[in-house]
């Protein structure tokens, strides 16, 4: 994943339009929240009018006016904090309303339903679904109310208090013009403390995530301990760049609270040397005790969203960098599609001088000089574990695109193009079982089937026996994972959903691993009479499997190589 910004076709930055987009997910909540924000200013200004009211008339011994204060604080304080309420819900409504957006968006892009140019890195995808998205809508929660309510109520304030004295609403004025150069600097300051965190970050997560997936690997070469320690290396850089971001805050926070402090302390001496009498300028309105104590308590007030902006622009930093690493994740191109449907006659695919890279320009995972898999054949492919045999039935299913090179489907009549996702049937060596009955399983491969569709998938399958068996045929429910069924039937089932949606290529993956050999026999078995008018390739250890096929390659140091041809 690169650092840099991608440009859209018209030079703006592609990152900061989708963060800026992601803020119409959730703007009718969000215009709310201002709204309230706005509201609840003003009655937290009445609030204090009437806090001053009642210290002066304590103040001066003077009890007529304590009544009326006390009221109006109590009604004022009661309406601020439902208004307070209000816009906390409206602005948390927003929010859930963005990142439930930018999580949609991201599960459309990972899975393969559409036409991508490459096959998004699995830690990526999670770090964005699980915190990029939250950072772009916690942005939006809380920016978008303020950057709406905050100028209409520092001028509300600024208003009153140039009516209650004017030379007060002078020193915050000049105390203003200051902070918005603080608050650029404390932005452009936390930049390059984010971006390192996220790209710690994503370190983590993906030497987590590969550790979790190669656990059995990294048990049987005894570099469990090895990559233990590489992760607690990973965890304190991490910790580190975390620790960067905060005393970055904390300086910018720091010197900001300075530049309010002195505009407070600077109204506070003013106020105090004229109320005492030390301090008389000719042209100036008299001061009296209700307006000095109403100017002191709206200063801090005044102040209070220019902090809460300068805050946020921490938590923009934050989202602009999550917003680069979207972009990337979301704006795939699509490429050409098949001119025909795929189903029909069996498929035919050819791989001409492909080569593969890691995702970001890494290393080279698979070199195939030529690969042909004639209509109806069945290809073996056989190599160490990592030697890349999935990443070659994900180049052929279209979920990968080579890094150099060509991958196209034929047919019987024409060339169809480049592989279609979803045009061929993908069985795996860990069967996708929802919960639900098994009927629903199957119709899985086509929604729109039939119940009849649905039993002659099955009666195909082999799976009509196993059917007739269970206690409300298929109906039956059966558990997520597969509770319910054994491994074998399960699957069957995968078989089954395979063959209900008509696709003429199957990709499979290990479709007999961890199947004991009768299990395995019966799977073949309905494999082979599943497949018999179909174009069949797989990735395989098992020597069963190998002895079925009419054409076997291996992966050896990352490059295939022709085996075998049984003569048809």
């Amino acid at each position: 994943m690169t650092d840099v910004a991608t440009r859209s076709p018209d030079g703006t930055d592609a990152a900061a339009t989708l963060l800026t987009g992601a803020e119409l997910l959730g703007r009718r909540q969000l215009r709310r929240a201002a709204a309230s924000t706005v509201l609840e200013t003003a009655f937290a200004i009445g609030q204090w009018a009437a806090l001053a009211l009642v210290a002066e008339q304590v103040l001066t011994r003077s009890q007529s006016g304590v009544g009326i204060g006390l009221l109006a604080l109590l009604l004022c304080g009661a309406a601020a904090a439902f208004a307070r309420r209000s816009a906390t819900r409206a602005a948390a409504g927003g929010r859930e309303a963005i990142a439930t957006g930018v999580r949609r968006r991201i599960v459309a892009a990972v899975l393969p339903t559409t036409r991508r140019g490459g096959d998004p890195e699995p830690a990526v995808a999670a770090h964005a679904l699980l915190e990029l998205a939250d950072d772009v809508a916690d942005y939006h929660g809380a920016v978008a109310p303020l950057r709406i309510a905050a100028p209409v109520s520092m001028v509300l304030i600024f208003a009153v208090t140039a009516i209650v004295h004017w030379p007060a609403a002078i020193v915050l004025a000049v105390s203003s013009a200051l902070i918005p150069l603080n608050m650029r600097l404390a932005g452009m300051v936390a930049k390059d403390g984010v971006d390192r965190n996220l790209m710690a970050t994503q370190r983590l997560t993906a030497m987590v995530l590969d550790s979790f997936r190669g656990l059995h690997t990294l048990k049987n070469l005894g570099a469990v301990r090895a990559r233990g320690k590489s992760i607690e290396i990973a965890s304190g850089q991490l910790a580190g760049t975390t620790m960067s971001v905060l005393r970055r805050v904390f300086l910018s926070g720091l010197i900001m609270d300075v530049v309010v402090t002195f505009s407070i302390a600077v109204n506070a001496t003013y106020i105090g040397l004229t109320l005492l009498g030390y301090v008389t300028v000719p042209g100036i309105p008299r001061l009296t005790l209700f307006g000095g104590l109403f100017v002191l308590l709206l200063c801090p007030m005044y102040f209070a969203p220019m902090l809460a902006l300068a805050a946020a622009f921490h938590d923009r930093e934050r989202a602009a960098s999550a917003s680069r690493v979207l972009v990337d994740l979301l704006a795939e191109p699509e490429r050409p599609g098949p001119t025909a449907a795929t189903a029909g006659s069996a498929i035919a695919v050819r791989l001409d001088a492909v080569r593969y890279r890691a995702p970001g320009g890494g290393r080279e995972i698979l070199r195939i000089p030529l690969l042909r898999i004639r209509e109806g054949e069945w290809t073996v492919v056989t190599g160490a574990s990592g030697a890349g045999k999935t990443t070659l039935l994900s180049l052929v299913a279209g979920f990968r695109a080579p890094s150099s090179g060509t991958v196209e489907w034929s047919d019987s009549t024409a060339l169809l193009g480049p592989p279609v996702i979803g045009g061929a049937a993908w069985i795996g060596q860990q069967t996708v079982i929802l919960e639900g009955s098994v009927a629903e399983n199957v119709r899985l491969g086509r929604a729109d089937a039939t119940d009849a569709d649905v039993a002659r998938a099955i009666e195909a399958a082999g799976l009509a026996e196993v059917v007739a068996r269970l206690s409300a045929g298929v109906d039956t429910q059966v558990g997520e994972g597969g509770w319910g069924l054994s491994t074998g039937e399960a699957r069957r089932v995968a078989i089954a959903r395979a063959l209900l949606s008509g696709a003429r290529l199957w990709l499979l993956d290990e479709p007999t691993a961890h199947l004991d050999p009768q299990t395995e026999r019966e799977v073949l078995r309905a494999l082979k009479a599943a497949t018999r008018e179909s174009t069949v390739l797989v990735a395989t250890h098992s020597a069963a499997v190998v002895e079925g096929a009419d054409a076997v390659w291996s992966i050896e140091s990352g490059t295939l190589h022709r085996l075998a041809e049984v003569a048809r």
